[in-house]
């Protein structure tokens, strides 16, 4: 199949199953008529899902299951404030902004075609299709709790409402939503604005030498009929240039809006969001066993993995969970196509710890990955927020006196994202490297650059052994560094 070794010409396909039949399709969140059953808001412009351009996730065997009166369960899983369907896009400016992206050697890179560019919130505002702000940009970063990127959702999808008769009839549409950022962003974040990085050839991208010029150029693929007035578009940014002047955003509370955006050319990214994870699908019973509509088992149809509803929760947690119970109940099916096979918890895994593990609790107590709720994180936060403007402050004072100059660099190919450093140059020597940006593994890459910079500042230069087991943070960090010694030495 790797090798586009199928070919198949007949319309349907008949197969004899002996046992029993288990669906394991997939998810729908690619299927425009049935995911608008439930939010009417997600548009054909949701068309980058998490899994393509290789995966549809097409509704197929659920509408199959349908068709012969199944039932669905966890309906409420579509509904745009509940979970992680809907996700902020790790990237900009492409169709398939979820993940990390796709090596130009993929048999599937003429599909994929950009792979985007890690935004830069400090440096950009979003805007709908109109040209409006619609939500404060904090709570869209990626690296936001997911209660934080739905509130930014739930106003972003309901921003635009369009009445084409004029009768009263009018239509709430979820998209799409654009980054808008200037020159002085692309330079601040060393992004290359070309194609292939970005997608301007499928309408991912546009760039414009003014903010009129821009809106010009702006061709909304899904909804070409509706155009965005640069009248609007430049009101906006106007707003946001006065919000930095001023330090607040009293439009939507942005915290500490720092970068205006005023220098052309000036662009606008596709920055709608990914649809992830799909939480609705067939009803089943504890067996997987599928539930028609009359809330009776139907014999010997079963269901696994994204297609059934009956977990509410992400990842490979749910499929192998539903996948191990499938098969186990499909082999012990008796004549009446039942499961027979005993769904008792095993005693080896029973304990207070199950018992601890699924308590109720409020989401923002919830713990992350590293144990801590949502307070303790954010005390964290500012605690780091504030010693680093200490930091910064006496830093300043040291250097005041003598001929330092900066120089950033950034790279987007580490393991998490973009990695921006910043060198210190005084007498042609890097005085000091300082690790601006970077989302890397905890615990591994984040640690490598306590290695790193101390032997960059050794070399005076990018030629360093790097860190085993964090190959690619260490060859995003040399990236970034070369990048940032190519400035110096430009001046």
């Amino acid at each position: 199949m790797s090798e586009g070794n199928i070919e198949l010409s007949q319309p349907s396909v008949n197969i004899k199953a002996n046992k029993a039949v288990i669906i394991c399709t997939g998810g729908s969140t690619g299927n425009l008529e049935f995911r608008t059953m439930f939010d009417p808001r997600l548009g054909p412009e949701f068309d980058g899902l998490g899994g393509m351009p290789f995966s549809d996730q097409d509704a197929s065997g659920e509408l199959a299951a349908m068709d012969i009166g199944a039932a669905l369960g966890s309906a409420a899983g579509y509904a745009n404030d509940a979970g992680g369907w809907l996700t902020t896009p790790q990237r900009f400016g492409c169709q398939y902004g979820y993940g990390k992206g796709y090596s130009k050697d993929s048999a599937i890179w003429p599909l994929v075609r950009a792979n985007g560019i890690k935004p830069d919130f400090d440096s950009l505002v979003i805007v709908n299709m109109l040209g409006y702000r619609c939500g404060n940009e904090d709570d869209y970063n990626t690296n936001k709790y997911v209660e934080d990127r739905f509130r930014f959702f739930n106003t972003a999808l309901s921003s635009v409402f369009i009445d084409p008769d004029g009768d009263g009839n009018a239509e709430a549409l979820g998209g799409p939503i654009w980054a808008i950022f200037d020159a002085d962003a692309v330079a601040r974040n060393d992004w290359k604005m070309e194609q292939g990085i970005v997608d301007f050839d499928a309408g991912y991208a546009f760039k414009g030498d003014t903010l009129e010029e821009l809106v010009q150029n702006i061709i909304n693929k899904y909804y070409e009929n509706i155009k965005m007035d640069p009248d609007v578009l430049v009101e906006t940014i106007r707003k946001w240039n006065e919000a930095v002047d001023k330090g607040y955003d009293d439009e939507w509370g942005r915290a500490n809006p720092i970068n205006k955006i005023e220098k052309g050319p000036f662009y606008a990214l596709w920055a709608v969001p990914s649809l992830h994870d799909t939480l609705a699908g067939l009803r089943v019973n504890g067996a997987m066993q599928v539930i028609d509509r009359r809330g009776a088992v139907i014999p010997n149809l079963f269901c696994a993995g994204e297609a059934q509803g009956a977990m509410r929760i992400h990842g490979l947690g749910r499929v192998m969970t539903s996948g191990y119970v499938a098969g186990m109940a499909t082999a012990s099916v008796n004549e009446e196509g039942m499961a027979t096979c005993s769904l008792e918890l095993d005693s080896e895994y029973a304990g207070p710890e199950t018992n601890e593990r699924t308590q109720i609790v409020n989401r923002y107590d919830v713990t992350n990955v590293n144990g801590l709720t949502k307070q303790e994180v954010d005390a964290q936060k500012a605690a780091a927020k504030a010693a680093k403007e200490a930091e910064e402050a006496a830093k300043a004072e040291a250097e005041a006196d003598i001929d330092v100059i900066k120089f950033t660099g950034t790279s987007d190919n580490g393991m998490g994202g973009a990695i921006q450093i910043e060198i210190s140059v005084k007498d042609d020597q890097i005085v000091a490297i300082d690790v601006l940006k970077q989302s890397e593994t905890a615990g591994i890459g984040d640690v490598a650059f306590e290695t790193l910079v101390p032997q960059a500042l050794e070399a005076q230069g990018a030629d360093i052994d790097g860190v085993a087991g964090a190959t690619i943070t260490t060859d995003a960090f040399k990236e970034a560094l070369e990048i940032a010694i190519g400035k110096s030495e430009a001046k």
